[in-house]
């Protein structure tokens, strides 16, 4: 399973609240999905802010996980890596 993270946000209560913004109705573990019951990612956020994005083995895009996080960052900060 293919990881990405967003580390060093502004704060977790912001991180939340993005997640929220970005992904409506949901709650831990954030779910991106393409379609009904097909999610590209599931998100998970740790006590410190850090937001984990593991990869559905179903899917290889790795755009779309990337693309929210990208959008996660512009709002409350940070640095994307990944699990290499």
């Amino acid at each position: 399973m293919k990881s990405f993270f967003l580390e060093g946000a502004q704060s977790r209560e912001a991180v939340v609240e993005a997640l929220c913004d970005l992904l409506p109705g949901q709650a831990e573990p954030w779910l991106l999905m393409v379609g009904v019951g097909d999610p590209v990612a599931y998100l998970h956020l740790d006590d410190k802010g850090t937001v984990q994005a593991d990869l559905s083995g179903r899917h290889a895009d790795k755009g779309l996980p990337l693309g929210l996080l990208a959008s996660l960052r512009e709002r409350v900060g940070g640095t994307i890596t990944d699990d290499d």
